[in-house]
């Protein structure tokens, strides 16, 4: 699950969240998480994952 991602690199804020690069330790991959500041509530990871991470938190951050 995305509450794996302890830390990670901001890359952009988007809407009142903010857009993590990360690594997944127990699944062994790198990701885009969405941090609402408090917790990290989505996660994606593959060709789409900035481009889905960045519609996700447009369309439940705002």
């Amino acid at each position: 699950p995305s509450t794996s991602l302890l830390r990670g690199i901001v890359i952009e804020k988007v809407e009142l969240a903010e857009l993590v690069f990360g690594y997944d330790k127990e699944k062994k991959m790198f990701l885009i998480g969405v941090f609402d500041g408090e917790k990290m509530c989505a996660a994606f990871s593959g060709d789409k994952a900035y481009e889905a991470a960045k519609k996700w938190a447009k369309e439940n951050c705002g």
